[in-house]
């Protein structure tokens, strides 16, 4: 393996590991056990199979992410990449995760849907980075891995909320909002230069997400029971 090759590889899995550990080390209370960060890992990069598909099938409907009219092209973002890409993670987490015994605060919600995504991320970065190179590599850095990690913080947020709550169906709502971000997100990314304001509304929709993000990692922790009860758990079983 050549050297500019393994430069690329760390290049494009960083990031996602700088966010991964700064989420992982919010989590104040109780850590989470790390087989299931894995886990959670791991059913991220193999969410991009059942994504790939649904978005198939969502562009067969007559979506067409290059229409000239722009608000359907929005609406087809939305619904063709951001809805299948969300809808594939959310759903591998609440099968897989939702139910174990250490998902026991609403912050775990968080974490795991938030290493889920950063799974999803490192993969599509790994192979945007390796044919587009370094400047691709730095661009995704600083957007699109932040972007998928506070789309599914978003999700956890509201699976979190639902889990604890007992709110029924709550962590949908949570689900058409990272769609939404996303999509729209992907949208401005995709205009052309030319197009008035395509930019500001790019950089808006990002800046949105994560400030959503990080107000939600920080209710779930001051609202955390642990931190109501003054005291922290460690080694909770699955």
């Amino acid at each position: 393996m050549s050297h500019e090759l393994l430069l690329l590889l760390a290049a494009a899995i960083s990031p996602a590991m700088a966010v991964g550990l700064f989420i992982y080390w919010r989590d104040e209370h109780e850590k989470e056990p790390v087989r299931l960060l894995l886990l959670a890992f791991l059913l991220g990069a193999f969410s991009i199979l059942p994504a790939l598909v649904l978005s198939f099938l969502m562009s067969r409907t007559g979506l067409d992410l290059q229409s000239p009219h722009l608000a359907f092209a929005a609406l087809s973002w939305i619904l063709a990449v951001g809805l299948p890409e969300e809808f594939s993670k959310f759903f591998l987490v609440r099968l897989f995760l939702y139910p174990r015994r250490a998902f026991n605060e609403p912050y775990d919600g968080i974490v795991y849907c938030a290493m889920c995504g950063l799974g999803f991320a490192t993969v599509e970065n790994v192979m945007y980075v390796l044919e587009g190179g370094f400047p691709v590599a730095l661009g995704r850095a600083f957007f699109s891995i932040p972007g998928h990690a506070s789309w599914s913080v978003l999700v956890g947020y509201f699976l979190g909320r639902q889990k604890f709550e007992g709110i029924r169906g709550f962590a949908w709502w949570g689900l058409v909002l990272a769609a939404l971000l996303h999509g729209l997100f992907n949208f401005f990314l995709s205009q052309p230069d030319g197009l008035t304001g395509s930019l500001v509304f790019f950089l808006a929709t990002f800046l949105l997400g994560l400030r959503y993000a990080l107000r939600a990692m920080r209710l779930h922790r001051t609202g955390s029971p642990f931190r109501r009860l003054g005291w922290k758990r460690r080694g909770m079983p699955e």
